[in-house]
């Protein structure tokens, strides 16, 4: 804590100390609320004043403690001499830009200063330091401007999270209770002895929260000198390279110290369901392509129970491949803007872009379309964090960046979720 967060809260506790003194000098014992006390037409005038310049003090050392509190709990780092170096580069970029250090404020002006003022002997002319050649035509004198922002590439992610049925949880992970055999039922005559039949079986879906880290080091000079906050800038690309992280497990994941993707689940990827004669895979009928009738028989291989909420996930190239489709005649089968139909889907069901999944080649499963919120369990233990460790790397001149994630993946019903391979 603070020395100004302990001064606050000494303030404030010394002041509700004298406070509940006078109360209980004017009122006894306290036994109701103070906004009852303050109510109480039984008090003088002069008690009404003092506990209401009281209540005022305690209110306002209140709000000072919780404005100290948001900056502390803000992972930045703060002290004096930051301030102070970040105060005089604005100054410096400042003057840069008005061309000189008398265009300044005052408070600015302390920390630029001329050659004369702060006892150097001047060359000549003072922008000499501006520019490192003699320019005949002029243009060297003039400051650019820097731009405080970064250029950034896209990253890819395969953001499937809000397709899944995702859960936090408190424990060291989940176990979820599957039925894996329902029962049956039989016609019988009607004195005829009664057999038992099949028997529902259970078992347990279990899911590990898995855990994620990402270090960066920053020198402590490149914090003081750079106009972008690489703190903030750091922090940022933790949290995008988790979820791309996230993403990829999700689908291609093996299940050792990490989620187990669905297209690594062998209840998904085997050509039927064990023991429920469900067709999971479908193959396409031409080679190494895409066709029409084996996109209609993926979805028709689902049940119809799950249709509801199902979703097509696939890269952006494959979606393009469906999207050059045509008939016999040339003409597309994928009409985008048809009058029932959103733009983005197929067969009325919606798009997931995921560039983790596979691309069209041999044997790949291209495609995947189901209900993931019925078929794939996601579990958070712990949402990402970022800790600042300022004294660990001291030596090295640097400051730890540590993020930290825990989380984890499962299919829970392989049968909601169908595959298209493609022919080799």
């Amino acid at each position: 804590m603070s020395t100004a967060l302990k001064d606050a809260a000494n303030e404030q506790q010394n002041t509700f100390h004298l406070f509940r003194q006078y109360l209980d000098s004017e009122l006894g014992e306290i036994r109701t609320e103070v906004k009852g006390l303050k109510e109480n037409p039984d008090l003088s005038a002069e008690a009404k004043a003092t506990l209401e310049k009281m209540t005022t003090a305690l209110n306002d050392q209140k709000q000072v403690i919780d404005e100290l509190q948001v900056k502390l709990a803000q992972p930045r780092l703060n002290d004096k001499q930051e301030d102070e170096s970040l105060k005089r580069k604005a100054a410096f970029n400042k003057a840069l830009r008005l061309g000189s250090p008398a265009k300044l404020n005052e408070e600015e002006r302390k920390y630029v200063r001329w050659d004369a003022e702060a006892g150097i002997a001047s060359g000549g002319v003072e922008q000499k330091t501006l520019y490192a050649a003699d320019g005949t035509t002029g243009g060297f004198l003039t400051v650019p401007e820097y731009v405080n922002d970064l250029i950034k590439a896209i990253v890819l992610v395969s953001n499937l999270q809000q397709y899944c049925d995702v859960r936090e949880t408190s424990a060291p992970y989940i176990m979820i209770p599957k039925r894996t055999q329902t029962a049956s039922a039989y016609r019988i005559a009607e004195q005829a002895t009664r057999t038992e039949s099949q028997n529902p079986k259970f078992g347990l879906v279990q899911v590990f929260p898995y855990e994620a880290a990402a270090l960066a080091l920053i020198s402590r000079t490149d914090l003081d000198d750079v106009s972008l906050d690489l703190g903030q800038f750091i922090m940022d690309e933790f949290a995008e390279q988790f979820a791309k992280l996230q993403g990829n497990e999700f689908i291609n994941g093996n299940g050792a110290g990490q989620a187990l993707g669905f297209l690594n689940d062998p209840g998904v990827t085997n050509a039927s369901a064990s023991g429920s004669g469900l067709v999971q895979i479908t193959t396409t009928t031409n080679s190494l392509a895409l066709d029409y009738a084996s996109m209609v028989k993926l979805i028709r291989t689902l049940k119809p129970g799950y249709l509801q909420g199902s979703i097509f996930t696939m890269t952006n190239e494959t979606l393009g491949l469906i999207q050059q489709m045509t008939d016999s005649q040339g003409r597309p089968l994928w009409v985008p803007f048809g009058a029932s139909l959103p733009n983005d889907s197929i067969f009325g069901y919606p798009i997931a872009i995921a560039p983790d999944m596979p691309q069209v080649a041999a044997n790949a499963f291209a495609i995947a379309f189901g209900n993931f919120k019925r078929g794939y369990q996601i579990v958070i233990r712990k949402q990402v964090s970022i800790q600042v460790l300022q004294e660990r790397y001291a030596d090295q001149n640097a400051v730890g960046y540590i993020g930290y994630y825990r989380f984890g993946g499962n299919v829970k019903l392989a049968e909601s979720i169908k595959l298209l391979k493609i022919k080799p």
